[in-house]
């Protein structure tokens, strides 16, 4: 007899770069997306940046087998970010501008829902004022048509913030 031994079922394989589309310039859908006021209270934003990211409603995504690009610019706000695509951890500058060590880095991670079963997690480590990790996804839906950013922002001192925010593709 079998002798009563189960058969392990193996976990599904995490798809890689190759199963996602991030690549073009998307432009954020206000109706759908959530207030960030919430994000800009716990980091204690002034009114100046609070004004620039506001305007910030492009985003261009630059997807190739080695890297994953992250640009967007309003008024003094400048982000430009490459994250290799091997998952190491690499210097960023800090999104709210502040001084203070950043390093960030990508990885695929499965994600239900998602257009081919993937997202792209981006994970950033501030030092120096106002500390915090900060964690988003990053995937399509809707055939490529729609990007949906999700933000997970953890102050080290205390407090954290989550939203979604919905881009439609320009290009």
């Amino acid at each position: 007899s079998g002798g009563g031994r189960v058969a392990a079922i193996a976990p599904a394989p995490v798809p890689g770069w190759e199963a996602m589309s991030l690549g073009g310039v998307w432009k954020r859908d206000g109706a759908r997306s959530g207030d960030d006021k919430g994000l800009l209270d716990l980091m204690e934003m002034n009114a100046l940046f609070r004004q620039a990211y506001g305007l910030l409603d492009t985003l261009e995504l630059t997807q190739s087998a080695s890297e994953l690009r992250l640009s967007t610019r309003a008024l003094i706000i400048t982000l430009d970010e490459v994250y290799p695509t091997t998952g190491a951890k690499v210097p960023q500058r800090r999104r709210d501008l502040r001084s203070g060590a950043c390093s960030g880095a990508a990885r695929v991670v499965a994600k239900a829902g998602a257009d081919g079963g993937a997202a792209a997690e981006l994970t950033l480590d501030a030092e120096g004022d106002k500390a915090c990790r900060q964690v988003e996804l990053l995937y399509t839906t809707n055939g490529g048509k729609v990007l949906v950013r999700e933000l997970e922002l953890s102050r080290v001192q205390g407090g954290s913030f989550s939203g979604v925010t919905y881009y439609t593709r320009k290009q």
